[in-house]
């Protein structure tokens, strides 16, 4: 397949000369797919993009927001996305969204929203114009869902990794996801440090498929490791919302077998509640699932040989452009 019918089928014509070095064997530069949005709140969130929102694109078929992870490198996980749809080679248009939330550290703009390492769990911003995190996603699906803008659109997946793959397990459970029933969900997790449990049990270390309530372990259960002390986005949710949304979207969870080591890992007493490691945390989330027969319809769990903490080897992997692109 030529690259120019690849570009059609993502419906990037509009983005020829930005994909020309591509072409030329070097890396897609995501600076020029730069923009910034402007929320319901009045700031601003700067967003890498191949579909800006003040178009109509009738060719496209699927979207892709892809959330970043601890490191905030949006562009970064942008172009290994986009790197991804381009071999992928399906002739079905997708646009691709990567916001960034950026934290104190990055030196905001005064118009800018700003986060606590807490937009990975749904926190509202330390700015002045608050707004979740997650609501940052709920106004990208609403503009997503207009028919004006996207009349052909089918199919939204929400991506993650690491930080990012902690992000979408969350937004999966309480995520309001304004959209019509024309469009498909679809979330995709990999790699996340922790994850967040409906219930007060943990897996029991040593006995695989073995759950039970932990003895002395502090704060298990608290946002964001379980559902006591929600955030205020997820607390107007409510309990019983976040457990029947969780169990009824359709959630793919890939984990890196080779993922077992403890850099940037959560280790405080509720994540080691559950388990030692990113990939065993995966495979006892599995098993915990299963549980749930109405859950366990709706999650789909697939290991990744040979990948442990590599965001962009995830995303290039075929099980995730199966998610993905399909």
């Amino acid at each position: 397949m030529t690259i120019r019918r690849v570009a059609c089928s993502l419906g990037l014509l509009g983005f020829l000369g930005w994909l020309q070095p591509l072409w030329a064997g070097e890396r897609i530069d995501p600076e020029k797919f730069r923009g910034r949005i402007t929320t319901s709140q009045g700031a601003k969130v700067t967003y890498y993009r191949t579909h800006p929102f003040n178009a109509s694109y009738p060719s496209i078929r699927r979207a892709v927001i892809v959330v970043h992870g601890l490191g905030r490198t949006a562009n970064g996980y942008f172009r290994a996305t986009l790197e991804s749809a381009l071999a992928d080679h399906k002739q079905v248009g997708t646009a691709i969204y990567a916001p960034r939330f950026q934290i104190a550290g990055d030196n905001p703009r005064a118009d800018e929203h700003f986060w606590s390492g807490g937009w990975s769990q749904g926190h509202r911003s330390l700015d002045a114009k608050k707004i979740s995190s997650f609501q940052v996603i709920d106004e990208i699906y609403q503009r997503l869902s207009d028919r004006r803008r996207f009349p052909g659109l089918r199919q939204i997946v929400l991506a993650g990794h690491s930080a990012g793959g902690q992000f979408v397990n969350r937004y999966a459970a309480g995520g309001k996801a304004l959209t019509d029933k024309r469009l498909r969900l679809k979330f995709l997790v990999m790699n996340p440090s922790t994850f967040l449990y409906l219930d007060r049990q943990r897996p029991v270390p040593g006995r695989a498929g073995k759950f039970a309530v932990p003895e002395g372990v502090k704060e298990f259960n608290r946002y964001k490791y379980g559902l006591d002390r929600l955030n205020h986005y997820m607390k107007s949710r409510g309990t019983d919302a976040i457990t029947s949304t969780m169990m009824g979207r359709r959630v793919h969870y890939l984990g890196g077998t080779l993922d077992m080591g403890t850099k940037n890992l959560d280790q405080r007493p509720g994540a080691m509640a559950q388990g030692r490691n990113r990939f065993e945390r995966w495979k006892n989330y599995r098993l915990y699932v299963a549980r749930f027969p109405r859950w366990r319809r709706q999650a789909v769990f697939q290991a990744v040989p040979g990948i442990g903490h590599s965001g962009s080897r995830m995303f290039n992997s075929p099980a995730a452009r199966t998610v993905l692109f399909h």
